[in-house]
């Protein structure tokens, strides 16, 4: 009588049954059929031009649905949703000079130069010691962008004194998520899929599903603003908390304005702002969370809201500001420098 073959009893449990071979070609048809249709809907896709990917030209869009050309020198950044193109160089350079003021914020830092005419104050002030300053604002941050960039950037650079000026893009409509959220959607596993026309379609049905949750860009809750204000004060707080952890000082700036009621500029209307009733109460609303969060924290405030107020409005209106009442012209920002020296004449550094 043989002896059997050991090895047999194995062979036969580890082949494949033919029920079994069946489902794995089923299984293999079928992601092969779904690869075959992905692809084909991204040829698609891609030959009609579709493109939704989460930058600037996303968040802002004019009536043509058009980005603005203010961002179109923009690039897509994971952690900053997007970044000036020329930011890395700016960052390199200011890690390179160790600057003692480093100014964070917006488009109206980004694209201000108040920080030029701070400088030349300052060195009219102490020719002895040339105050090294830098700015790092971005055009359409908020202060859930700041809060990021201070951890991630400014962290290695650690300038003496840092300002933030902030408040205007916080309350602007988001796209149906919140700032927060689109952070949260960035870092999930979805991103990696953005570069494709078909990821980029379902992120837009995925917002456009939350928009239609919130009744829409043009409903006035909270949650339909980029940081709502419980959250634009945690993001002040947060930005001072670690400022001073860092050992840097910080000074909080309010945002000017020289809109007036039943003078605001139309464009606003429904896509930054559900309503032009709106926009000069939000945008107060937002500068009395600073003001409350310099005090409630003992730190120095310049409160350029109050300063500009306090003018003619005529002088405001036509010689501070430029036309969207929002963005400095000159003499609008050499205000900003002189009253930041004084905010910074008030620190008490060692």
């Amino acid at each position: 009588m043989s002896n059997p073959d050991p090895t047999s009893s194995e062979n036969a449990s580890t082949e494949p049954t033919p029920r079994g071979r069946r489902i794995w070609r089923k299984l293999l048809l079928s992601l092969t059929s779904l690869v075959v249709t992905l692809a084909g809907v991204e040829l698609i896709l891609r030959s009609t031009g579709f493109s939704y990917e989460l930058r600037a030209g996303i968040l802002y869009l004019d009536k043509l649905d058009r980005p603005l050309p203010t961002f179109e020198g923009c690039t897509i950044d994971r952690d900053y949703f997007w970044k000036s193109k020329l930011y890395d160089k700016q960052l390199e350079r200011a890690f390179d000079n160790r600057p003692d003021v480093l100014f964070m914020g917006d488009s109206c830092t980004e694209l201000g130069r108040y920080d030029l005419y701070f400088a030349e104050l300052m060195h009219q002030a102490d020719q002895d010691r040339p105050l090294v300053t830098a700015k790092l604002g971005v055009t359409g941050w908020s202060t859930y962008q700041g809060l990021q960039q201070l951890e991630k950037d400014v962290a290695r650079i650690r300038p003496r004194v840092t300002t933030f000026y902030y408040g205007w893009n916080d309350h602007w409509l988001n796209i149906g998520l919140t700032d927060a959220e689109v952070g949260r959607l960035k870092a999930s596993p979805l991103y990696w899929f953005q570069p494709l026309r078909v990821g980029q379609l379902v992120l837009k049905a995925y917002i456009g599903y939350h928009a239609r949750q919130h009744g829409g860009l043009a409903a006035r809750q909270p949650d339909t603003l980029r940081v709502p204000p419980a959250v634009f004060r945690e993001n002040l707080i947060k930005l001072v908390e670690k400022a001073r952890e860092l050992e840097i000082t910080p000074i909080l700036i309010t945002a000017p304005s020289a809109h007036e009621p039943g003078r605001e500029p139309p464009i606003m209307k429904g896509r930054w702002v559900a309503d032009l009733d709106d926009l000069i109460p939000l945008h107060q609303q937002y500068v009395e969370i600073v003001r409350e969060v310099a005090r409630d924290r003992d730190v120095v405030l310049c409160d350029l809201a109050a300063a500009f107020d306090e003018l003619p409005r005529e002088q405001v209106r036509e010689a501070m500001f430029q036309n969207d009442g929002i963005h400095l012209r000159e003499p609008g920002d050499r205000l900003i420098a002189r009253l930041l020296v004084e905010a910074y004449l008030e620190l008490d550094l060692q």
